[in-house]
């Protein structure tokens, strides 16, 4: 799961570009899922907006502004995301990734620099 759930986390990059509608990014991370067996795994979101000043509050209030399956809000640059490939309680084992991720002229760029592969000492 841990190599299902990067694989993921980057079809989703890749699919975060200006003029992209969020259902495309949320589509290409579920088709990742998709092709690895839980065909029957959905999330409500991919990832959500973040930025200072987004009202009524950092997640957009009751609704959080996200990569959602139906979601036709068009991505564009400069746009700052909280990106999730989590993959919990699929039946093939759990694991997330969860990164910031800001939307520049050459692409998303990560701003964590952790490791996504599992750690083992």
């Amino acid at each position: 799961m841990a190599e299902t759930t990067k694989r993921a986390f980057d079809a989703m990059l890749g699919a975060l570009r200006p003029g992209a509608k969020a259902r495309q990014v949320y589509a290409a991370w579920q088709q990742v899922v998709d092709d690895a067996g839980p065909q029957h795994y959905r999330r409500h979101h991919c990832g959500y907006c973040v930025w200072i000043g987004l009202s009524p509050s950092w997640t957009g209030g009751n609704k959080v502004v996200g990569l959602r399956h139906d979601s036709e809000m068009e991505i564009r640059g400069e746009m700052s995301f909280h990106v999730l490939s989590w993959l919990m309680g699929t039946g093939y084992g759990d694991y997330f990734i969860s990164n910031a991720a800001l939307l520049g002229a050459k692409g998303p760029e990560v701003l964590t620099r952790t490791p996504a592969g599992p750690i083992v000492r």
